[in-house]
């Protein structure tokens, strides 16, 4: 459909550019188009480098539209890379946006083993949301029947 070409064609191009607020603004458009099942491909390889991006706004719409990917059931190895990525970031709010792309990815049967070493990982850290994020992960876990010894050490403490 022409519509959905020429938003694709744009987004594209934007995520290119040398001003962070038009590749944000990039990523929120492939945001949109998969969500009417379109641009797959182009949203991976843009959500791919925005979770690379120096800017911390672009890292976190991209790994939001990297759970929308995984949501429609593309994307996911690619996914997984970008959550084990942002699940080290300095910024709280990346690291819990991570833990909830695990969760959706989980919910789909995939990262299981780097699921597990994140919420492993999160459980751990200073930020009490991103604790209770993990709490919610390994339960997510436990119900595909993955990471029953890290959740039984997990609820123990």
């Amino acid at each position: 459909m022409k519509g959905f070409d020429e938003g694709i064609e744009v987004a594209s191009q934007a995520i290119q550019d040398d001003d962070a607020e038009l590749r944000e603004d990039a990523i929120v458009l492939f945001q949109e188009l998969v969500k009417q099942g379109k641009g797959f491909d182009k949203a991976i390889e843009a959500a791919s480098q925005g979770i690379k991006d120096d800017d911390l706004s672009l890292r976190k719409k991209a790994i939001s539209l990297f759970e929308e990917l995984v949501k429609q059931g593309k994307g996911f190895d690619k996914a997984i890379e970008a959550a084990s990525q942002a699940i080290k970031d300095d910024d709280a709010e990346l690291r819990e946006g991570a833990i909830v792309l695990f969760q959706e990815l989980v919910k789909q049967g995939k990262g299981f083993d780097k699921a597990i070493e994140a919420a492993s990982q999160a459980i751990k850290d200073d930020d009490h949301s991103l604790r209770k994020k993990a709490i919610f992960l390994f339960e997510e876990l436990v119900k595909q029947g993955k990471g029953f010894d890290n959740a039984i050490e997990v609820a123990s403490r």
